[in-house]
């Protein structure tokens, strides 16, 4: 299973047996060899393979059913929209049934928050694309 889980992490981040081997310092065969089943990484190796994926060393191992999302360098807005949104698609995909999210957000209010950018001369370039106002 954990060979599953790195072909499937490799495929889904566009990289090749090759570019996983160069990032790891380890063979292409080595690689193959795990995603094969007829040998595993080392535990060093499945740590680097965790952060190179970003996931968690319990997703790759299939120990877990969660995935992370890397978060280094947001600042406290970015985080809070990112909170909301993950909470909108537990409830729409009934993951939260019998959990309250922190705060409570209404998916319509949310996207009311959200704004296109501006399509004339006059838009502030330094503003990301769809970047949340008033949070």
């Amino acid at each position: 299973m954990v060979g599953q889980n790195i072909k499937i992490m490799r495929d889904q981040n566009g990289m090749t047996q090759q570019d996983v081997a160069d990032k790891l310092g380890i063979s292409k065969s080595a690689v193959n060899a795990w995603e094969m089943g007829t040998n595993v990484p080392n535990l060093q190796n499945i740590v680097e393979l965790a952060k190179l994926f970003s996931v968690s060393t319990d997703y790759l191992l299939d120990m877990a059913e969660d995935r992370y999302v890397d978060v280094m360098g947001l600042n406290g807005r970015q985080l809070s929209v990112v909170r909301k949104l993950v909470d909108c698609f537990k409830t729409d995909n009934g993951q939260k049934e019998n959990h309250r999210p922190t705060r409570p957000v209404a998916r319509d209010s949310l996207n009311k928050r959200v704004k296109e950018p501006k399509k004339d001369s006059s838009f502030n370039k330094s503003k990301e694309n769809n970047e949340v106002d008033s949070l």
